[in-house]
């Protein structure tokens, strides 16, 4: 059944680092199925801990400048300057951690993991460890199988033998 088929593509470009199924394995929701490398992990990753550097900074800008105020050695505005500052290292890591997440990523080791998105069974697989794939690249299809359908060709002169319900081989 076409509407019971998910069919997975690798969302980034890389290499298949692992594939964990072959076809006829049956997977649980949110089982890893692959393993990418690709860059767009690192640079993810990257991005996060340099904005946590930002963050500190600017959380320690922030300290001194309170403790500046009290002393009238610093303006409210100035302050407020480096507080907005901070607010925005702080969204830019929510978006990046949302992106990794998004992804299934892990910064610690720039891999990318492709989960099942649902229970069933593997009925296509086009991938295998070593190969490089761009993102779009087709991987694997998974299916329950409940109910399936088949498509045949029936030459003209046998189509008075076809009947509904009849046995098929």
């Amino acid at each position: 059944n076409q509407d019971e088929l998910a069919a997975l593509k690798s969302p980034i470009q890389g290499m298949v680092e692992a594939v964990a199924v072959n076809i006829g394995d049956y997977v649980e929701k949110g089982q890893v199925l692959v393993s990418l490398k690709g860059t767009s992990v690192n640079d993810l990753g990257k991005e996060l801990r340099e904005l946590e550097n930002s963050k500190r900074l600017a959380e320690s800008k922030v300290n001194t400048l309170r403790s500046m105020l009290k002393d009238g050695m610093a303006s409210q505005r100035e302050l407020e300057e480096v507080e907005s500052e901070l607010k925005s290292v702080q969204i830019g890591i929510q978006n990046v951690k949302a992106n990794m997440k998004l992804l299934n990523g892990s910064p610690e080791n720039g891999v990318f993991y492709i989960r099942a998105p649902k229970a069933g069974y593997i009925v296509d697989k086009k991938v295998s460890p070593g190969m490089t794939v761009s993102d779009d690249t087709d991987l694997l299809s998974i299916s329950n199988l409940n109910e399936v359908w088949v498509t045949v060709n029936i030459y003209a002169n046998n189509l008075p033998f076809v009947n509904n319900g009849a046995h098929v081989k």
